[in-house]
């Protein structure tokens, strides 16, 4: 079924002045197969962001990691949709009470933590850990991140008025930077978001896999109506999040033209071939390979089973996705991914071709 998608300029821009600080703890490349590919001045713009944000980074790795973040745990539960001010929005979250707060932080760790989409079975979820504290402390110890990001989210969980609090105050030192970037792009922010929306819509069924390469289709997608926000400082993300009280699609401002890079780049068969044998050449990339292809999906169940986190997990999931070694459709109405055997068949058969002869 045909999707309708709204674009949310004001709403993307917000987006973007919470996502920020992520570019500290693990900066934004496309993923090193097509490195090659990314924009030196992205690259610029990047370092010199980080920069700027260096002075506050013992405050904003309180909230701010590989894995997770927390005001992205928090807007899982509280989006800031019909919002125009990031302060704004920040304010009305400190105002909650503290069971609220603890009640979003939980229900935000399950959606990004957990292979779990339906809202019933995450809600069902997040009332054990709130009302349990012994299950609550046993199950963020399983979980794959860092024990001393464990040990935060236990701080966090026992006074979150207080870690709010110290949020709001830190992201009101980011906001000057923010403002300094955004003067200049916010026009071709609102130009390139409309005209994309457009596109989507007009575009038919197949066009966003079009676009994409083949990577996403609309299935994915429950909801009629998709909630489109255009990222100026991560131009070449593409993020799908189905499991927030609303549908959206994070798409990078530079995310049209370097699906056409890719593309180019891998019309070359050699080149294909040769980008294919590189991913399979990390061995924890293998790994996740190869319980992709046993039916394990939940990046939980892979971090668990290969000893990382979650975060790691992630970007090699990414990476083999981008490299078309990997699809994302749907199994039980949940996204999931899975191998794209007829890619890899023929790569092998172009390779015995071309050693074989």
């Amino acid at each position: 079924m045909k999707k309708n998608y709204v674009f949310n300029f004001e709403e993307s821009l917000i987006y973007d002045f919470l996502s920020l600080p992520d570019l500290l703890f693990h900066g934004e490349t496309l993923n090193e197969t097509y490195r090659e590919l990314l924009d030196p001045e992205t690259e610029r713009f990047w370092e010199s962001i980080k920069q700027k944000l260096e002075p506050l980074k013992s405050e904003l790795e309180k909230f701010y990691n590989k894995d997770f973040s927390m005001i992205e745990l928090l807007y899982n539960r509280f989006p800031f949709t019909g919002f125009t001010d990031p302060l704004v929005y920040l304010g009305e979250i400190n105002k909650m009470e503290k069971g609220v707060l603890i009640e979003a932080l939980f229900y935000g760790l399950v959606i990004s933590l957990e292979n779990i989409k339906e809202q019933e079975a995450i809600q069902e979820k997040v009332k054990v850990l709130v009302e349990n504290a012994a299950d609550c402390m046993t199950w963020l110890n399983s979980l794959p991140i860092l024990d001393a990001q464990k040990w935060h989210l236990f701080c966090t969980i026992q006074d979150p008025i207080k870690m709010v609090q110290a949020l709001e105050s830190v992201m009101s030192q980011v906001y000057p930077i923010y403002l300094e970037f955004f003067k200049d792009v916010k026009e071709a922010v609102k130009v390139y978001g409309f005209q994309l929306e457009k596109e989507l819509n007009e575009g038919g069924e197949g066009y966003l896999t079009q676009i994409t390469n083949g990577i996403f289709s609309e299935e994915l997608f429950t909801k009629d109506t998709v909630q489109l926000f255009v990222s100026a400082v991560f131009v070449e993300r593409l993020m799908i999040n189905e499991s927030n009280e609303v549908a959206m699609i994070v798409w990078g401002f530079k995310m049209k033209e370097t699906f056409q890079k890719i593309k180019v780049f891998n019309e070359n068969k050699l080149t294909e071939r040769i980008t294919f044998f590189k991913n399979l050449g990390d061995r924890t990339r293998y790994e996740v390979l190869r319980l992709v292809a046993s039916g394990v999906t939940s990046t939980k169940e892979i971090a668990g089973a290969l000893g990382v986190s979650s975060a790691t997990i992630s970007y090699h999931l990414s990476n083999l996705t981008l490299a078309n070694i990997l699809k994302i459709g749907k199994t039980n109405d949940t996204a999931a991914y899975y191998l794209n055997k007829d890619f890899m068949l023929q790569v092998l058969e172009d390779f015995k071709g071309d050693i074989f002869k």
